[in-house]
């Protein structure tokens, strides 16, 4: 049988550097179950860290400035606009995980006297941590002027034996990549 590299292949290609083994090794997978969020001066902030179930990480697009000119187009950048983070934390009964969130969203809206609250008190620096399958430190994510958009306590259903999962959605002023 001819060589892998008589068929058109470079050698490499066909998956030998996918976590071969050995001092050598490299292309190890970051693993989606490896992170954490901490949320400076959130009351319950290590509640919410250690009641994680679901997160996404940032994500950032570039608008698009149209130049028109003649028959032609040319393209420049314009603002940067980072989408929201769905995070989903598993609501425990003996933790205050839904009132430390809860608290969180009350400083944006307040139910209780109708009035939106100041960015300075609601407005927190999160910290999206992601590790290594060895424990090691990867990257991090630093979300600034963060605060939580909407909150979802969950759904209730008889027939179920599902925990009770609280959804909220982060809104971010930017995201600082740290340690690529």
């Amino acid at each position: 049988m001819p060589g892998i590299s008589t068929q058109g292949f470079p050698l490499g290609v066909i998956g030998d550097h996918l976590a071969p083994g050995g001092a050598a090794s490299k292309f190890e997978p970051q693993r989606q179950s490896n992170w954490l969020i901490s949320i400076a001066g959130v009351a319950g902030e290590n509640n919410i860290r250690l009641a994680l179930e679901a997160a996404a990480l940032p994500s950032v697009a570039v608008e698009e400035i149209p130049l028109n000119f003649l028959n032609t187009t040319r393209w420049v950048a314009g603002r940067a606009i980072y989408d929201t983070i769905p995070l989903v934390v598993k609501d425990m009964v003996d933790v205050g995980v839904a009132s430390a969130i809860k608290d969180w969203h009350e400083q944006v809206y307040n139910p209780e006297t109708h009035k939106i609250g100041l960015a300075k008190n609601y407005k927190k620096v999160a910290d999206l941590v992601l590790f290594g399958p060895d424990g090691e430190l990867q990257r991090t994510w630093s979300l600034l002027g963060c605060w939580p958009v909407s909150v979802n306590y969950g759904q209730l259903d008889m027939n179920s034996s599902d925990k009770v999962l609280i959804e909220t959605v982060l809104r971010y002023d930017r995201a600082r990549a740290l340690g690529f």
